[in-house]
């Protein structure tokens, strides 16, 4: 049986892969949370899978919206809404081709329908990857669900 562990934080997974054998990691990534990336250099043999590449559906709302819902976070989602109109994308092809940027082998999704996944499904198929450097995010309390207030 091969060990995998699913994570909120990359980079601890990368210090516990190198003391144990792990075949699979789990990660967060997205265009705010990308310490994915930086883990990833020292884990490359590992399979890895993303999640959250939305930020829990944050980065598909109105700037407005997701403001509202995460004050702290706002200058960073501000920056990610005109990021995405710098690169004529909407924010799901825009999510997409960031995480498509992250060279992992799987990603996992949420969805409510059928219609939402064949959506997020045809931007995966054609979505370029991009790399967003400049977008990369820090502070937990803007990357981290764990720590926002409420249910966002």
């Amino acid at each position: 049986i091969a060990l995998g562990i699913s994570t909120y934080d990359p980079l601890a997974t990368a210090e516990l892969h190198q003391r144990f054998p792990l075949a699979m990691i789990q990660a967060p990534a997205s265009a705010l949370d990308q310490r994915y990336l930086e883990a990833a250099e020292s884990m490359a043999a590992t399979e890895a899978t993303l999640r959250s590449i939305f930020l829990q559906g944050l980065l598909l709302l109105e700037p407005t919206e997701a403001a509202r819902r995460l004050p702290q976070g706002r200058s960073a989602i501000e920056a990610w809404s005109q990021w995405c109109a710098d690169h004529a994308l909407d924010k799901l092809d825009g999510a997409v081709s960031i995480a498509r940027s992250f060279d992992a082998d799987y990603c996992v999704i949420g969805v409510e329908s059928a219609a939402q996944f064949d959506r997020i499904a045809e931007a995966w198929s054609s979505a370029s990857p991009r790399h967003a450097p400049e977008l990369a995010v820090d502070t937990l309390t803007i990357i981290d669900p764990r720590t926002w207030p409420g249910k966002v």
